[in-house]
């Protein structure tokens, strides 16, 4: 007997792809286009016990009248656009997929930095346009810097934050890190960590990168406040 595994998504050949080639074999996979009105939605559902949803909101309304529904599963770490609370008071579990893009994310953040810092978008441009010759490469200069030495405070050292601390170790980087967990001493001396007050931080790193869940919490945790604690 064969388990459906219902997706509601938009419509997206190559998501959905990935999806049938790494599902069980006694799996089968059923989309439900989420850009459907609530009814429609509902009638293709109502037998689902699990959904995954990519990425999409998904209201308690709907839920209801899905009679068998036990589990959503989002293909995001986060769930900010979930009502995690409102779900499990009516005996559903929302499921993320904390750390599944962490390295992409965490080696992203430090080509920004690059970027930012050695102005690429300007030099690149610039090749782009022929612009090689000439004075251009004195005002890139005025206005790019190195990463070494520099003071990199890390806000939230979960799963991507750790990462990025440790792809920092190469850039001989001074790195700082605020989080409201308490996180065993040995990680701090495996990765050269200092712990810093979130006011601390931002009065001395020269680079703040934010990775944190979205949530009631989080949200506007940087503003005209922080700022003006920067350099």
């Amino acid at each position: 007997m064969s388990t459906n595994v219902y997706v509601l998504s938009p419509d997206d050949p190559y998501q959905l792809d990935i999806f049938k080639r790494f599902a069980p074999e006694d799996a089968e996979v059923i989309w439900v286009d989420n850009r459907q009105s609530i009814g429609e939605q509902a009638a293709q559902l109502r037998d689902a016990s699990a959904i995954v949803i990519v990425p999409s909101e998904f209201s308690v309304d709907l839920a209801l009248k899905c009679p068998n529904l036990k589990l959503l599963q989002t293909v995001s770490a986060g769930t900010n656009m979930i009502d995690i609370k409102a779900f499990e008071e009516i005996g559903i579990q929302v499921a993320n997929n904390g750390g599944g893009n962490a390295v992409a994310v965490a080696e992203h953040t430090i080509a920004l930095m690059v970027s930012v810092y050695r102005k690429l978008d300007l030099q690149i441009q610039a090749v782009k346009d022929r612009q090689w010759a000439g004075n251009l490469r004195q005002t890139w200069f005025e206005q790019t810097f190195e990463l070494t030495d520099k003071t990199v405070g890390i806000i939230g050292l979960g799963r991507i934050g750790q990462r990025v601390a440790r792809r920092l170790q190469g850039w001989d980087c001074n790195i700082v890190y605020h989080d409201i967990a308490e996180f065993p001493p040995a990680l701090g001396e495996a990765l050269h960590l200092t712990p810093l007050s979130m006011d601390d931080l931002l009065k001395t790193s020269d680079i703040v990168t934010l990775h944190v869940p979205l949530t009631r919490e989080t949200r506007g945790i940087i503003s005209d406040r922080e700022f003006d604690l920067m350099k």
